[in-house]
């Protein structure tokens, strides 16, 4: 996957579309996963501007359900919980007390395009949103799909864009960026605000709330960055129940060195 160099103070690099962008172009939603898992509930299903997935698309193990708690792989077999309930600790395999931070062998960035690659941070989701320049656009490319162009800054700012606008002028025949597709994101069997909100992992869960009694036990939700076309960007990092499925863009951290072509 190509990566880009946004001028980041980390130097990181982010790719140039979503895992499971199958035309591997910046505008396809790519895939969605629920936060640690390696593959997708569906097969052969483009989520592109708001199809749904029709019931021979879901593999058989979660035909009529989709994506829930008691679908998420580190869920045990046998859970019973419904829609609305949260399930205890002793009801997840994985990620219920040990760490915070998705291990490399349950990254979908790393396992899919190798070393060198993985899911972004929270702080790196922070970084991208105050240092860039994002541009939303109902169009991108006259592809007609939604989203956020975000810029590498001209002026090393370190606010995000509402302090920029009307100083500079961004294109994207002269300036590095990265677009971000408004792909929604999957709840049960429902594609939830697609070409409306664009809702992307992070590798990183959330600490429990203690203000808030049903987090006492431990996080259930996970980092991402989430954005739509009614105030701008809304958080640079809100979080989401972990058996959602969301996309992917992944990020480069190889110190320099050209990112391996995966195989094909």
């Amino acid at each position: 996957m190509p990566c880009v160099n946004l001028g980041l103070t980390s130097e990181l690099k982010w790719g140039a579309y979503n895992i499971g962008a199958g035309n591997q172009l910046p505008e396809e939603y790519g895939d969605y996963f629920a936060w640690g898992d390696t593959t997708t509930y569906y097969k052969n299903w483009k989520g592109d501007k708001g199809n749904t997935i029709a019931d021979e698309q879901w593999k058989e193990k979660y035909k009529g359900t989709g994506y829930t708690w008691a679908n998420y792989t580190f869920i045990k077999d046998g859970y019973t919980g419904g829609d609305d309930d949260l399930p205890t600790k002793e009801d997840f395999t994985k990620y219920a007390k040990d760490t915070l931070t998705l291990k490399l062998e349950d990254d979908v960035a790393h396992v899919r395009l190798g070393e060198g690659w993985r899911m972004p941070r929270k702080r790196e989701f922070d970084e991208l949103y105050n240092e860039c320049y994002w541009e939303w656009t109902n169009n991108y490319n006259s592809t007609g799909v939604a989203g956020y162009i975000v810029y590498k800054s001209q002026d090393k700012a370190t606010d995000h864009q509402m302090t920029k606008e009307g100083t500079h002028t961004y294109s994207m025949k002269k300036d590095l960026y990265i677009f971000l597709p408004a792909a929604g994101y999957l709840d049960g069997t429902n594609l939830r605000d697609a070409n409306v909100c664009g809702y992307y992992w992070s590798c990183e869960l959330k600490p429990k709330e203690e203000y808030l009694e049903y987090y006492k036990v431990f996080p259930y939700e996970a980092y991402r960055i989430i954005f739509d076309d009614y105030e701008g960007i809304l958080e640079e990092s809100g979080c989401s129940f972990r058996y959602y499925g969301q996309p992917v863009r992944p990020v480069y951290d190889g110190n320099g060195i050209e990112p391996p072509i995966p195989l094909k």
